[in-house]
């Protein structure tokens, strides 16, 4: 005799609605990585200054997992949280060890400076947004100083 299928009742077994902002009025919801990228690489196009973008993996808790992703630079930073009520998080950690250069990135009217030693190679950042995408974890393929 098999067993029939559980049935998760009142559970919601849809996939989370990740929302990407860059806090200049742009916004969207990729359902892909490829979305994801593609909106990406137009904010990093498009800006003339660098800046934040933050990806949220579900846009709809308030304590959702979130990535912020330094765009508009030759280099980029990583700044990860697992949410409000877990709060596990971390900044990305490059190779320029000693380097306490600061590095601007906007947010909106905010300008928050990160040291040369969170900075990564851009394809890198890339890669780490979309292992998040799929996950909602703190990238793997990265090095990170817990913040």
């Amino acid at each position: 005799m098999t067993t029939p299928p559980q049935r998760f009742e009142g559970k919601d077994t849809t996939v989370p609605e990740r929302e990407l902002v860059d806090g200049d009025q742009f916004r969207s919801n990729p359902r892909t990585e490829e979305d994801l990228a593609r909106d990406l690489t137009g904010i990093d196009t498009r800006a003339t200054v660098p800046l934040i973008a933050t990806l949220y993996y579900d846009a709809e808790p308030e304590d959702t997992p979130f990535l912020s992703i330094g765009l508009g630079a030759p280099d980029s930073v990583l700044v990860y949280s697992s949410g409000l009520r877990n709060e596990q998080g971390g900044i990305s950690r490059g190779a320029r060890t000693g380097d306490t250069t600061e590095h601007p990135f906007r947010y909106g009217d905010v300008t928050n400076h990160y040291p040369a030693t969170a900075l990564i190679p851009k394809q890198a950042a890339l890669q780490a947004a979309r292992e998040f995408f799929r996950t909602g974890q703190r990238p793997t393929g990265v090095d990170w100083d817990d913040a």
